[in-house]
């Protein structure tokens, strides 16, 4: 995941999620969590795309809340239909 923070202090994450299946995700909560040079978590983010193609990818950006230093940042992909 990329992060950046723009010059009013908002900080983005930004990366690509592959829909490995032959049908359309609809619904899919990407979950981003952000750690400190710790490994203590420290914020994080949510989003929900429209429609992750099949076989195809997007590109998530997700607005990030975080206290203090990111040293890293991953994203999980739930499905939206269980």
């Amino acid at each position: 995941m990329k992060v950046v923070e723009d010059d009013y202090g908002t900080v983005t994450g930004s990366f690509q999620v592959k829909n490995p299946t032959d049908g359309a995700m609809r619904g899919t909560r990407i979950g981003a969590v952000c750690f400190q040079p710790s490994g203590k978590i420290n914020g994080g983010g949510s989003h929900y795309p429209d429609l992750i193609p099949p076989s195809g990818k997007v590109l998530v950006e997700v607005n990030l809340i975080t206290s203090g230093r990111i040293d890293r940042c991953e994203a999980y992909a739930a499905p939206g239909d269980f």
